[in-house]
């Protein structure tokens, strides 16, 4: 099977069409075997993208959504996009972000061999210093549990770059699209954590794979994403920390075919609160944390019905 009907590189995009041509022209220059879908935020349509298409004989999709003028449509969109994602593996790029397509080849091949694994990642790199920004070992445990409260207790873990299994990236998106959430803080702080309650991590820091370029996020310091260690600040961190226990407790129950106990829900959400708390640097209140495992459970449905309907 060819690379291009294995991977997709989902790109999303809100204005920014210097990067996007630079982006193109990389794809292009290099030869990228793989498909490539821009799920597009922007004010107006890209005609870049669309004359680009024609010209082409690279795999790209291009689609535009509504303008992500807020949170929840950013994540609207990129629920909607997964949805019609048709390649086994996704990995989510930045346009002003450079890949080794070696690097993901070397990613796909090692999926594809090892399906007890739901995700991949190889070095990567800041566009500062050429250095490596994360470096952490793989999560190899066999229980769906050792893996995550490993993570958890940690809060070391990072899954944004990684190549994921579509169907599972996409099950977040739209439980959190269902959830009408709107603090993106959350969805990146599931980013850590989601994908390992499926399937252990691979982190190969023997293969070139990824080069960011810093300080140039559409969300990071712009109002639409929050630095995690802010978080409790934040007016929405309540609702989304009974929602952030609901998610979690409910993946695990539903990957190992569990009965809700209130003593798991318990572990699973003083294991996601402790970690808040001390990126905070705060002591953590056991008030807070019975009222959110408490109000936790109205979230439950929803989750569920996306859990169970596939």
């Amino acid at each position: 099977m060819k690379y291009k009907d294995l991977l997709t590189i989902l790109v999303p995009l809100k204005d920014r069409e210097n990067d996007t041509k630079q982006f193109l022209n990389f794809l292009s220059s290099n030869k990228c075997p793989f498909s490539v879908f821009f799920c597009d935020g922007s004010k107006q349509p890209s005609t870049l993208i669309q004359k680009y298409i024609e010209d082409t004989d690279l795999n790209i999709k291009y689609k535009y959504y509504q303008y992500d003028n807020c949170i929840n449509q950013y994540i609207k969109k990129l629920s909607l996009s997964h949805n019609e994602i048709n390649t086994p593996f996704t990995v989510i790029v930045d346009h002003d972000d450079r890949i080794d397509f070696e690097g993901f080849k070397k990613g796909i091949d090692f999926l594809l061999k090892n399906d007890d694994y739901s995700c991949y990642r190889g070095t990567l790199r800041s566009s500062i210093k050429n250095k490596i920004i994360y470096k952490e070992k793989s999560l190899d445990q066999e229980s769906c549990k050792d893996r995550l409260f490993f993570a958890l207790s940690n809060y070391k873990n990072q899954l944004r770059h990684d190549i994921k299994k579509t169907k599972i990236s996409k099950l977040k998106f739209n439980i959190v699209d269902d959830l009408n959430v709107i603090d993106w803080q959350l969805v990146m702080t599931l980013d850590r954590y989601w994908e390992i309650i499926f399937g252990k991590a691979c982190r190969d820091l023997t293969s070139e794979y990824y080069f960011h370029k810093a300080h140039s996020s559409i969300t990071y310091g712009r109002g639409l994403y929050y630095p995690h260690r802010y978080w409790m600040n934040y007016d929405l961190f309540y609702k989304s920390l009974c929602m952030y226990i609901s998610i979690i407790t409910n993946g695990v129950l539903y990957k190992e075919q569990e009965e809700d106990t209130i003593l798991l829900r318990q572990e699973i959400a003083q294991l996601c609160f402790s970690g808040i708390c001390k990126s905070n640097n705060v002591e953590l209140d056991i008030k807070i944390l019975n009222k959110s495992i408490e109000n936790s459970y109205q979230y439950d449905d929803i989750i569920n019905k996306n859990l169970y309907k596939q």
